[in-house]
């Protein structure tokens, strides 16, 4: 991402509101945007980032079947018994750094939307502002798919009637038609020409024309479910380089804008 914003986005998206949302917002007459990417806001986010971190690692150490009496954080040591109440703490003010974030984002939002209007390359930035949601959107729609299919394939790692197979198997196309439209979507992507291998182009190609069969009544066709998963693997990856490149590309015109 630019250097402009210090890492802000990084790891997290920029986040554009309604201006219903923004109403209430006010913004000092001598701010410039990038005030909004000073220490104090970075650290928020890098902050809220290891706070998040902490608090499923203590989720998982809550979990019975991890064998543990005590253990340290920040310094102290701690039993499982204490875990609830030392992650309700680190949740709070997870909380309040959350909040604190958010105005951040609707503030910057705010000043995009009435300081930088004027100027003429304005609508231009809206215009990838709109491709960059569109990219957030369908990324999280191809992750959503992926996580539907690999959870209906459950079955594959374990014993089950052949009726059965042939029943999960249907419901799982369904969700391929989908995906098999989204990977059209994807492969017509300039980006497809310079960060995607040859041989993933092929595999992904190979899914969408062919309906693969992935059991023939006595054993599971491997190839054919390698071609599968792979694919749902690419689809991720993909439309995840899709959503990087439209946020960078916002991103830079946000600067491009801000500076003339």
């Amino acid at each position: 991402m630019p250097e402009f914003f210090n890492g802000y986005y990084d790891t997290k998206n920029y986040v554009d509101f309604a201006n219903e949302e923004l109403k209430n917002i006010e913004l000092s007459t001598n701010l410039n945007l990038s005030d909004f990417y000073n220490e104090e806001k970075i650290m928020q986010v890098k902050k809220w980032n290891d706070l998040k971190t902490e608090i499923d690692t203590l989720i998982e150490l809550e979990n019975p079947k991890v064998n543990i009496k005590s253990f340290d954080y920040d310094g102290v040591k701690y039993t499982r018994k204490e875990i609830k109440h030392l992650k309700a703490n680190l949740s709070k003010t997870l909380d309040d750094l959350g909040k604190q974030i958010l105005l951040n984002d609707q503030s910057i939002a705010k000043y995009v939307n009435t300081k930088l209007i004027n100027n003429h390359d304005f609508e231009s930035l809206q215009v990838m502002l709109k491709n960059y949601k569109t990219a957030t959107a369908n990324h999280e729609n191809n992750m959503a798919m992926y996580d539907s299919i690999v959870k209906k394939s459950d079955f594959i790692s374990q014993q089950t009637n052949n009726n059965v197979i042939y029943i999960n198997f249907a419901d799982i196309k369904i969700d391929e038609y989908k995906i098999k439209s989204a990977i059209k979507l994807l492969l017509n992507e300039p980006i497809i020409k310079t960060e995607v291998s040859v041989s993933i182009v092929a595999t992904l190609e190979k899914y969408v024309t062919y309906d693969l069969n992935y059991f023939d009544g006595d054993q599971y066709d491997t190839d054919n479910l390698n071609i599968l998963f792979s694919s749902l693997n690419y689809v991720v990856y993909i439309s995840g380089l899709v959503l990087h490149q439209s946020k960078k590309d916002y991103l830079n015109n946000l600067v491009k804008v801000n500076e003339n």
